[in-house]
């Protein structure tokens, strides 16, 4: 008896679909790399980030939000 998820499926195995070009998953190393280089300039800023005298909330809100831009613009 077929249920609702047998399809391509022989004696209930999983699916395997016979293409010719099946690969593993990889992972996208230059933005691993672009992740890992604002997470490490961020990271300093937080060491840095309690000598700041003045304007803290500022400071943070401002330096944040622009590496977190160029983040989402250099990931693409």
């Amino acid at each position: 008896m077929k249920g609702w998820f047998d399809a391509f499926r022989d004696d209930g195995a999983p699916t395997l679909y016979s293409f010719s070009n099946r690969t593993p998953v990889t992972g996208d190393v230059s933005i691993v790399a672009v992740c890992v280089m604002f997470a490490t300039v961020y990271l300093a800023f937080l060491v840095i980030f309690p000598g700041v005298r003045k304007q803290k909330f500022t400071t943070f809100t401002t330096v944040t939000l622009s590496l977190f831009v160029g983040l989402v613009i250099l990931g693409k």
